[in-house]
């Protein structure tokens, strides 16, 4: 039957008046001398019950082992032995029935396993049981010690990283680690009892190494480590040493199988063999020293480069190749590196074997372990003599060219110089022809009003004088005297007119929005365009190079509009800040083609009327500009008022 948990034993304070063995014998089984001697004689603890579940004897092993005195006789076992539950109905049973049972409980730190069993009398009939106590603390301990022991290794076992398993003579799988079933892709299960060929593919299972293997278990021999490359479903194809050592067991032997994976070690031979192979090719000087400047790597570049073999430098201080006064370069490098400081592109001097002396550029880099810590350094030296010699030659012609363009840049100078000062003359030339210009008009103009106007009406008042003899003349002299009168009049309001075109008395006189106004006006009746004129209410007096020269605009522009527009309307708005004023003139007619537009807006192109409008605006230190399309034209004139102001004041 299953065993009923263990737990402590506990003995009930004895109740008062406790029969002793002697003073209820008469209620007890009959036990003779020779049965109590026997029973003391066992040094299995042990308690006898009646068919009463009374307790009728104690030997003395349980007296001494578990406390037990002649006063618990009489007593049911469940008060004695308070620590285990149902005892009187488990001793019931067992008397009843007569089957054993079995349980483990505890005294103190001790742990007892406790029997129950039925005992017959003389007359073969169940006269009650027999409660024996065997001491399992020690057996119990080293059960638990296997255990843990087991379970240790287990974790072991696990924790190793490399795959581990324990083969039977058969080759059959007995135990593996974690590893082993992940490298296979097979659980627990199902690798338990199979033999290691199954576990992978033909080339696996035919492989050399099994037999090798069963050999040496055979003849008890040292087995030797295999490196095989193989695929492995759980980790592709792997490169793996393989290593056995055989168990001792009595009973039959154990191989103890490892699989060790080296395929980052043998790619990183490789890339080390490579590596080597390319240092040893490169045509640089490669070499590699330790944080005391001892050399520990030399290559064929180096050979070549500083004369000395890889045996005569290796183990030698790097100052083998250092001249004298170039010794402190080096402790500071070292120092450099120590920091974990990269040296690159350094150049300075070297020293071969046959003591010339070149030209070296260095690239040093810190060299570290796996622990991240700097353990050497590796140096790149490459002859820069060439390079240099090269780098002089071109200092000294870059130097000469230097030089002459320095000469070409002063002769340059000044030729640019005596440009701008032609430049300057030529807009001063131009500036002066445009003053002249309006000062002729100017003069023209009064000259015709002043002279010509006062002749015309010295004629007019001869004809008016001789109109009053119209009488005396004859009937043609009287009409070409009335014709005459009519010509004179035509001649003077042409006059007139010819002389406001030429120079308007009102912008000397009262302003360029007066000017304008009555310019306007006139243009309106001459050319039946009508012209919308917008100008500030108001409107102060600029310099007069400033008011003339918007006034040759608008007048430029309108001729303009009239001749080659076609449109029937133009307009004119003039805005005035406190750093520039703005001319617009736009028309609604033709416009301009863009090639054409592209020509007009270059410095050089259009007639004389837009190189005149062009002129006028540089001069005042301002921008023209005409933007057209097929609904008109734009002209757009831009001065700054503080340049116009300072050029009005200059004489």
């Amino acid at each position: 039957m299953a065993k009923p948990v263990a737990k402590p034993m506990a003995k009930k304070d004895k109740p008062s008046g406790a029969r002793t063995a002697r003073g209820d014998a008469g209620s007890l089984p009959a036990l003779t001398s020779d049965d109590t001697g026997m029973l003391d004689a066992i040094d299995l603890p042990a308690i006898i019950i009646n068919r009463d579940c009374r307790v009728a004897r104690i030997n003395l092993a349980a007296t001494a082992a578990l406390g037990f005195t002649t006063a618990d006789v009489g007593r049911p076992p469940g008060e004695i032995l308070a620590g285990v539950e149902n005892l009187d109905r488990l001793c019931a049973q067992a008397i009843a029935g007569g089957a054993p049972c079995r349980m483990e409980t505890r005294n103190g730190d001790r742990t007892f396993l406790l029997r129950i069993a039925a005992y017959t009398g003389s007359d073969r009939e169940i006269a009650g049981a027999v409660l024996t106590f065997t001491n399992v603390t020690a057996f119990r301990a080293s059960i638990e010690q296997a255990i843990y022991e087991r379970e240790s290794s287990k974790a072991i076992l696990n924790a190793v990283a490399d795959p581990l398993v324990v083969l039977d003579s058969k080759l059959r799988v007995q135990t593996a680690n974690r590893a082993f079933h992940a490298m296979f892709g097979v659980s627990r299960d199902r690798a338990q009892g199979v033999s290691i060929r199954k576990l992978g593919n033909s080339e696996w299972e035919t492989s050399a190494v099994w037999t090798s293997m069963e050999t040496s278990l055979s003849n008890h021999t040292e087995f030797t480590a295999i490196e095989i490359s193989r695929e492995f479903p759980g980790m592709g194809r792997r490169t793996i040493l393989l290593n056995a050592r055989e168990l001792a067991r009595d009973a039959d032997a154990l191989i103890l199988l490892t699989f060790h994976d080296i395929t980052e070690l043998k790619q990183a031979e490789r890339m080390s063999s490579l590596v080597t192979a390319i240092v040893d090719s490169s045509d640089d000087a490669i070499v590699s020293k330790n944080l005391d400047g001892f050399v520990t790597s030399w290559n064929k570049g180096a050979e070549r480069l500083f004369g000395y073999t890889a045996q005569e430098a290796v183990g030698r201080h790097i100052t083998l190749i250092v001249p004298r006064d170039r010794q402190d370069e080096e402790a500071t490098i070292l120092q450099r590196l120590r920091r974990g400081e990269r040296v690159e592109h350094f150049e300075t001097l070297r020293i071969r074997k046959d003591g010339t002396i070149f030209d070296c550029s260095l690239t040093i880099s810190p060299v570290r372990d796996a622990a991240g810590r700097v353990v050497g350094a590796s140096k790149v030296a490459r002859d820069i003599t060439a390079r240099k010699q090269t780098e002089a030659e071109l200092k000294a012609v870059r130097e000469k060219l230097e030089e002459r363009v320095q000469e070409r840049t002063a002769e340059l100078w000044r030729k640019n110089k005596e440009a701008e000062a032609q430049a300057d003359l030529m807009r001063g030339l131009s500036r002066r022809l445009l003053q002249l210009q309006d000062h002729e008009r100017r003069r023209i103009a009064r000259e015709l009003h002043d002279s010509v106007g006062q002749l015309l009406a010295a004629i007019n008042m001869n004809i008016s004088t001789v109109s009053h003899e119209i009488g005396n003349l004859s009937v043609r002299g009287a009409e070409c005297m009335e014709e005459n009168s009519r010509l004179v009049e035509q001649v003077s309001q042409e006059i007139r007119t010819l002389s406001h075109l030429l120079h308007p008395p009102l912008l000397d006189e009262i302003g360029l929005k007066s000017a304008l106004i009555e310019y306007v006006e006139g243009f309106v009746k001459r050319s039946k365009i009508e012209v919308a004129l917008e100008i500030p209410a108001h409107f102060d007096r600029l310099s007069q190079d400033l008011e003339t020269s918007l006034f040759r605009i608008v007048q430029e522009c309108l001729t303009n509009i009239h001749r080659h527009s076609g449109s029937a309307t133009a307009a004119i708005s003039i805005v005035r800040t406190s750093e520039k004023i703005q001319l617009e003139v736009r028309d609604a007619g033709r416009g301009i083609e863009q090639e054409t537009q592209g020509a007009l807006n270059s410095s050089d192109a259009g007639g004389l009327g837009l190189r005149g409008m062009r002129e006028r605006v540089a001069q005042l230190g301002g921008s023209l500009e005409i933007h057209s399309n097929g609904n008109g034209t734009t002209v757009t004139a831009t001065m700054p008022l503080i340049l116009s102001r300072s050029m009005a004041a200059k004489p």
